[in-house]
């Protein structure tokens, strides 16, 4: 069986109170606000000019009633009726000394007025104004059909605005209680302002803006979501630039490393077609070397497509594997040898290997790091001075360290070093380290792979 959870709000409960002081504040203002009011009309409707004119207006209604319905005094039923009509007069009728007519001998038709005069009398004891009424109590002389007759004729015109003030009386409440609940309710509305306003900052894309949490109410708890929503949003969209440039970066390096191996290809491909080689042995070499560059640039393509792709994790795939470094780094520098030694450059290369080790790498990516050296060598080696390669064993990594002069520029080349920043990235992902040392004169660099 399925139960009902109640889970309170505080923000409820605290309006809940605010309601609750709110009307209790409401009433207890009123008590003041009531005596007062009834107080002014209590006064105006007895003073005496005021008094006697409505009071002469009622005799002659009265009048004009016992002439127009031919009223005797006998007639109580029609007198009744028109005391009805006039509730709030209290009307005695005096024939041959005998009381003939009494309103309040008639409590069955006519509203009790007695306990309104008895509060009139109250009040005028309480306020120091107990004085002499004789002008509240009018005796006259009035003709009947049936024969003159004396009447004693009093009023209670309060009583005839008592809906007025219950009505005042009733709206002053409702304006006391929303007067007090919105003071009370103030700091609330002044907070949502504060959400609000923290909303539309974000709406505009200012993301660094924060409301302030204050409390510990679903308000406090809204504001800390937006917080934390914006946070989030804001790192969400650095995350996202980041990954954007560094697929720039990856796109822009291996466009760069793209550059030369396809050089070497049309290099090959030109000498073959001008018959530029010695025998057929040197032909199958240079279909060879042309083979494996271009199948370097078509790894470098797939690597490229791979990571154009947005809204992805921008990283190059590397497939490690075991190989003999020996037979690996013999291979890439004779490779190197033949293109550098194809652009003109003489190539000194000292193995100092006598082990045989291994290494993990991922050979597509380590033979970038080779490319990218033939393409500084191009760009900025002496061609006079000798390329060095060397290779030797420390106690845990494979060190290749390549040295050459720099040639004097007329001008300088644009550069945007993306092929140290290439290398750098590819030893540090084969947990290794590379050191640059470059003056005007000599360029090193040197490179640690780790021995497995």
């Amino acid at each position: 069986m399925n139960r009902f959870h109640f889970r309170y709000s505080k923000l409820g409960l605290k309006t809940i109170s605010y309601i609750i002081i709110a009307i209790i504040s409401a009433f207890i203002l009123n008590i003041p606000f009531y005596d007062i009011v009834e107080k002014i009309v209590t006064q105006a409707s007895e003073g005496k000019a005021y008094y006697e004119t409505q009071l002469g207006i009622i005799q002659k209604d009265l009048k004009d009633f016992i002439d127009w319905n031919e009223v005797k005094t006998s007639d109580k039923d029609k007198l009744s009726e028109w005391n009805q009509q006039n509730w709030y007069v209290r009307l005695s009728v005096i024939k041959d000394g005998k009381v003939v007519y009494d309103t309040v001998n008639e409590p069955e038709r006519i509203i009790n007025i007695e306990n309104a005069e008895e509060r009139r009398l109250e009040h005028k004891e309480m306020d120091g104004t107990a004085q002499s009424t004789n002008h509240l109590i009018n005796r006259k002389e009035m003709k009947f059909k049936d024969g003159d007759a004396t009447i004693i004729m009093s009023a209670f015109f309060q009583a005839k605005f008592q809906n007025a003030i219950n009505a005042l009386s009733l709206t002053f409440i409702a304006a006391s209680f929303i007067m007090v609940f919105l003071l009370l309710f103030h700091r609330n509305m002044a907070y949502i302002k504060k959400i609000e306003k923290g909303i539309r900052i974000a709406e505009t894309g200012d993301l660094e803006y924060r409301i302030p949490v204050k409390g510990r109410d679903e308000l406090s708890s809204l504001a800390n979501s937006i917080n934390n929503m914006c946070s989030e949003l804001k790192n969400k969209i650095e995350i996202e630039g980041e990954m954007l440039n560094k697929n720039r970066d990856i796109v822009a390096s291996i466009s760069h490393d793209i550059r030369t191996p396809l050089t070497s290809v049309i290099c090959y491909l030109d000498l073959i077609s001008e018959r530029k080689f010695k025998d057929e042995e040197e032909l199958h070499q240079y279909i060879e070397n042309a083979r494996v560059k271009a199948y370097q640039i078509k790894n470098l393509s797939e690597n490229l497509f791979t990571n154009s792709v947005e809204n992805k994790k921008y990283e190059v795939g590397y497939e490690f594997e075991k190989i003999n470094a020996n037979e690996l780094i013999f291979q890439i520098i004779l490779d190197t040898q033949f293109d550098l030694e194809e652009a003109g450059f003489e190539v000194v290369v000292n193995n100092e290997l006598r082990d045989q080790i291994h290494i993990n790498v991922d050979i597509t990516q380590f033979r970038r790091i080779f490319t990218n050296m033939i393409s500084n060598i191009l760009k900025y080696a002496e061609p006079e001075g000798d390329i060095v390669f060397a290779t030797k064993k420390t106690e845990n990594f494979l060190m290749i360290r390549q040295s050459n002069a720099v040639k004097k520029l007329e001008r300088a080349e644009d550069s945007f070093g993306i092929g140290i920043k290439n290398c750098k990235e590819i030893i540090r992902n084969h947990d290794g380290f590379i050191n640059i040392y470059n003056d005007e004169k000599n360029f090193t660099i040197e490179i640690g792979i780790p021995i497995v």
